[in-house]
Formats: structure tokens, sequence, C-alpha cells
């Protein structure tokens, strides 16, 4: 335990347009492929979606940002999450 807070950051990457994606690895070999932090944080698919949308100044994830990469826009995301809740019921 820490006798302090720690406060972590999630780190974005700009497109060539300038344009703000939050980075998402799928494994240890990619993240470090970059100028990315240490500190990994394992997260469900889902609340990594719902997290985007929660961010104004991103556009979407990009998953693998330093080598082959996909990006998700937050319209896409949307619909990845209805079509996720529609399943769900």
């Amino acid at each position: 335990a820490l006798d302090h807070d720690v406060k972590l950051k999630m780190e974005t990457v700009k497109d060539a347009s300038g344009i703000e994606w939050l980075g998402v690895f799928t494994s240890t070999e990619e993240m470090h492929k970059g100028s990315s932090g240490n500190v990994q944080i394992n997260q469900s698919i889902l609340s990594i979606l719902r997290l985007a949308l929660d961010l104004e100044e991103i556009n979407g994830i990009v998953i693998n940002p330093f080598g082959k990469y996909m990006q998700i826009s937050k319209a896409m995301i949307l619909l990845l999450i209805g079509i996720y809740e529609e399943h769900e019921k």
C-alpha cells in the first residue's frame, strides 16, 4: 500500500491530421513498439469502448498504434455497444 495517491494518465496518439485517439494494445510487445508508458492495465473491451465515449478530446480508439493498427471511431463504438447490448437481452 502507498501512503499517497497515484494518478494514471491515459495516453493518446495523434494521427497525421492531428486528431487524438486512445491507444490500446493487444500485448506487451505491441505496447513497447512505440513510446508508450510502462504501466499496463488489463480491461475488458466493453469497458475500453465505454471509456472512449466519455473522453471528449479523442475521436475513438486505435488498436496497436505503432504497427498494423485499427482505428475505431466513436460512431462505430456506439454501434458496437448497441449490438452488444441487444444480444445481452
